[in-house]
């Protein structure tokens, strides 16, 4: 069942999305950043403040109270015209069983029902994450042509192992929803 995430997910959700997402658990999944980043993907005070701030939503399913999945959602453009799905994660030793393609589906139902965007989804893939990106692509999402930087000096979202990192953009128009 799709809940909100609440400060007492705060630390399991740190651990699971950060294991998801960096360092070598992450590689047991098709899904890693590892390749590319080091470092944390999320800290607990970031987690806290989306929980409380209004600018978005975390999104969990849980399977006997442990969490198999996440996504993060929050409203962007000019008067919300799409929603970003983002922090989207599985547990890498979860990945291949639907949980992904599960939460995407029922997030993507709640924007359809709650929420008065007028064109869709758009999130960001790391470029070079050829898999993944067919992956969203099987689930109705395309590639615009847009790209953005990654935070390279930033650490607070990771430590680039590379030279450079672009996210492209990839986008489901709203009647396109499930």
């Amino acid at each position: 069942m799709l809940e909100f995430a609440t400060l007492d997910d705060v630390e399991d959700l740190f651990y699971f999305v950060n294991a998801a997402y960096r360092g070598d658990s992450s590689r047991a999944g098709w899904t890693t950043e590892a390749d590319y980043l080091d470092g944390q993907r999320v800290d607990q005070t970031m987690l806290q403040e989306k929980i409380l701030g209004t600018a978005s939503r975390i999104f969990l399913l849980k399977d006997d109270k442990k969490i198999k999945a996440c996504c993060e959602l929050s409203s962007i453009g000019k008067e919300n015209d799409f929603v970003e799905i983002g922090m989207i994660c599985v547990s890498p030793l979860e990945q291949g069983q639907g949980w992904g393609k599960k939460i995407i589906s029922l997030v993507e139902k709640h924007v359809q029902d709650n929420l008065p965007f007028k064109h869709g989804a758009k999130m960001h893939v790391i470029e070079g994450r050829t898999e993944l990106i067919q992956w969203y692509q099987r689930l109705g999402y395309q590639l615009t042509g847009e790209k953005c930087p990654f935070p390279m000096q930033d650490p607070k979202f990771g430590i680039p192992k590379v030279d450079k990192i672009e996210f492209l953009i990839m986008q489901k128009s709203l009647r396109d929803l499930r």
